[in-house]
């Protein structure tokens, strides 16, 4: 793929990737503060939903649905790239936030700490709270969309 039509690809899928992002997002934070899913379980779940959101947003926005082929194959093939690239992003995602909350699980904070927003306190430790979870998701994510253009030509 040129340069060029990398660059209007991405462009032209942004939206996509953003509704997607947003889907991924809030049933992220939906499912980290009604449910008692472990956080492996809802950045898996929220993942999967995002791919389905982005295949068919792609397939038809992206690309105008005017590829050659079946459309069954190319979610075959769309959803196996992806969930090699969206494995490889998810534990990413779990790796830095495990990372940090080992960091900062024995912390001492003070009443008036700007770091309260940032972390709750489950049992004695003191861990990153949903909402950070979700940036640093989107964070990854953002990476993760530009490797993701550029497996279009392999796909549609």
């Amino acid at each position: 793929m040129k340069k060029s039509e990398y660059i209007k690809m991405t462009l032209r899928g942004s939206p996509i990737a953003l509704f997607a992002g947003i889907i991924d997002s809030s049933s992220m934070l939906i499912l980290g503060k009604y449910t008692k899913l472990s956080l492996k379980l809802q950045v898996y779940i929220s993942t999967f939903l995002a791919i389905l959101i982005s295949f068919f947003g792609h397939f038809l926005w992206t690309l105008k649905g005017q590829t050659s082929g079946k459309i069954f194959t190319k979610l075959a093939k769309f959803i196996t790239i992806n969930t090699v690239l969206f494995f490889i992003s998810t534990e990413a995602t779990l790796y830095s936030i495990e990372f940090i909350n080992e960091r900062i699980k024995d912390i001492k904070l003070t009443k008036d700490s700007l770091v309260n927003y940032l972390v709750v306190k489950k049992g004695d430790n003191y861990e990153l709270n949903t909402e950070v979870n979700v940036i640093i998701k989107n964070i990854i994510g953002i990476l993760w969309y530009l490797i993701q253009v550029s497996m279009f030509k392999f796909i549609f």
